[in-house]
């Protein structure tokens, strides 16, 4: 991971470097966390949501970064309140995307290497999921839905990936406007053996796939609300599920919704962070070019 050099002098705006003295505290000046700036790249809607597990009472900590908007956002929940969490902030003054690299730097093994792979959700006609309890590793015993890493000597997009996934493990071929890109999930030294970025597709409409043996492990068919009950991932069943079941089409011919994620396992937990959200949309019908 690149690392900016450090402060030696004045930042724009008149900040003193981090060799000087911090700037006097100004009740009108807003902390801005990474999870803030990240959202605004990503355009999230009200801002980005940090999650952590483990805090003293066994409850899920979540905190509201830098969020304006005060109205309820694009999926009908209330807006959530703005806050000034400096937990990253370096000696009471705004995070900048330098500072927080620098801070997290020690945490990340440069040496970890970085994969692309697609998740691939089918449905049949009694709306079970199809999961794949795997042979292999990651995730050795564990269900999960079909999927792999993409072909980049090849130059393979993420749904040229998903659709080759599908026809290798299923046995079907589904055409690329069938699936629908559903979430971004990205993992930090997931497993302490890489980064990920996993390209989440919803194949639209049902399939017909038997429950067999393949290669890779056992393919088989769940009812959605028994998938808590499986051998899961942790981040699966603590996050990843979640978010699918939170951007699920209100009925069937309705398109799913959109999320993208960060998961960081780079300090001996799990922090993850919504970066953006986007609503089911009432129809899968494509809009003409």
């Amino acid at each position: 991971m690149p690392v900016a050099p450090a402060d030696s002098g004045p930042q724009p705006g008149g900040e003193p470097g981090e060799a000087g003295h911090a700037a006097p505290p100004d009740p009108d000046h807003e902390h801005i966390t990474t999870d803030q700036t990240d959202a605004r790249v990503f355009g999230g809607f009200s801002g980005a949501v940090e999650h952590r597990r483990g805090d003293p009472d066994g409850a899920r900590l979540e905190r509201q970064r830098g969020i304006h908007s005060h109205s309820p956002d694009c999926i009908g929940r209330p807006a959530l309140k703005r806050s000034t969490d400096t937990r990253l902030s370096l000696r009471g003054r705004a995070n900048t995307p330098a500072r927080v690299l620098r801070r997290y730097a020690g945490f990340v093994d440069p040496a970890l290497p970085y994969k692309l792979a697609c998740l691939c959700d089918l449905r049949d006609e009694k709306g079970r999921v199809l999961l794949l309890r795997r042979k292999r590793s990651p995730n050795l015993g564990l269900c999960s839905p079909i999927g792999g890493k993409l072909d980049m000597h090849t130059g393979e997009s993420p749904a040229q990936c998903a659709r080759r996934e599908i026809m290798e493990e299923a046995g079907i071929d589904i055409p690329l406007d069938r699936l629908h890109l559903g979430g971004l999930i990205s993992e930090t030294a997931f497993e302490g053996k890489g980064h990920w970025l996993l390209f989440y597709y919803r194949v639209l409409g049902t399939v017909k796939v038997e429950a067999k043996e393949i290669p890779e492990g056992t393919l088989e068919w769940h009812e959605p609300d028994a998938i808590d009950g499986l051998e899961l991932p942790d981040t699966d069943r603590e996050i990843i599920w979640p978010m699918i079941r939170r951007h699920e089409p209100p009925r069937p011919g309705a398109r799913p919704g959109f999320f993208a994620i960060h998961i960081d396992c780079s300090e001996g937990g799990v922090r993850w962070t919504v970066h953006q959200e986007l609503p089911p949309t009432p129809s899968v019908a494509r809009t003409p070019l």
